[in-house]
């Protein structure tokens, strides 16, 4: 997401966005410990709806909880910083699958950057990517590849759910 908010914003915004916000305010991953698996429908759930701010405005933490006001926070588009200050929220758009090949991967990558990224920080790998060898499907991670684009507006709320099955269409 650091890359997609910089291409986003025309370099005008800097990331990372907040995992650890991700990690402790969305339902889909409370109550997990960080080596555990969280719920990946609900976390894009959240960040469609919620939004994220950046891990300047809610930095990594060894708190278990949510330190941000999620009350109202799908309407509202900054949020208190937990150590003070306002931090913009941004909402990533519907997922889109990419097809599982090389060249397909290559592209939306060329045109959108990075598909492939963690929630461990910058401080594991290489500033928190990693390098795979391409076009051998290395430990299965041409399978389920996905895209998003982020957006500052809040959206009006819709009817439409986010579940397992729409992500595998």
């Amino acid at each position: 997401m650091i890359i997609r908010l910089a291409k986003w914003s025309q370099g005008q915004e800097r990331g990372p966005l907040s995992y650890q916000q991700l990690l402790t305010c969305s339902k889909g991953q409370r109550r997990r410990t960080i080596c555990s698996a969280g719920f990946l429908t609900k976390s894009w759930k959240y960040i469609m709806g919620s939004g994220l701010t950046t891990s300047s405005c809610y930095p990594r933490s060894t708190q278990a909880r949510c330190r941000i006001k999620e009350r109202g926070l799908g309407k509202q588009e900054s949020v208190d910083c937990p150590g003070g200050g306002m931090g913009k929220l941004y909402r990533a758009s519907a997922l889109s699958r990419i097809a599982s090949n090389e060249s397909a991967i290559r592209r939306e990558i060329y045109d959108n950057g990075p598909v492939i990224a963690n929630s461990w920080g910058e401080e594991w790998g290489e500033e928190g990517f990693f390098r795979i060898r391409r076009g051998s499907n290395e430990c299965d991670i041409e399978e389920f590849i996905l895209s998003f684009s982020l957006e500052r507006k809040v959206r009006p709320r819709r009817n439409s759910k986010l579940t397992h099955h729409s992500l595998h269409q």
